[in-house]
């Protein structure tokens, strides 16, 4: 596959293939706009968009795993919503009784139906 690992759920995931089509992108801004014409490429960075099936972050204990927390799934808000996530996984692990939002929605839980994912 050339570099490329198939995700579990059918995604490709092609380092080789993203890189060719950042810098198809680079080369369209480099030739349509004439300051950046002569520009070298010092550096370049991509990450992968973390989602749900749902489009509502995780932000839970697992419960098969005591002790286990886990926050992801913000797909690309992580910055704008961090903060909250932050404060609403802080009130999780020190069990406060009155959290900063009612954790339900963003239970890992939700996605477990007799061992099958569950997407909504």
């Amino acid at each position: 596959m050339n570099g490329a690992l198939l995700h579990r759920h059918g995604r490709l995931l092609d380092r080789l293939g993203q890189r060719r089509v950042g810098m198809a992108g680079a080369g369209e801004v480099f030739r349509g706009a004439a300051a950046f014409r002569d520009v070298q490429v010092a550096e370049r960075w991509a990450g992968y968009i973390d989602a749900t099936p749902d489009a509502v972050p995780v932000i839970s204990p697992v419960d098969s795993i005591p002790g286990f927390y886990i926050a992801t799934g913000f797909s690309g808000h992580g910055f704008g919503i961090g903060p909250g996530a932050g404060k609403l996984m802080a009130d999780i692990v020190t069990g406060v009784t009155t959290p900063v939002v009612d954790p339900a929605p963003f239970r890992y839980s939700r996605f477990i139906d007799e061992g099958r994912l569950r997407t909504a």
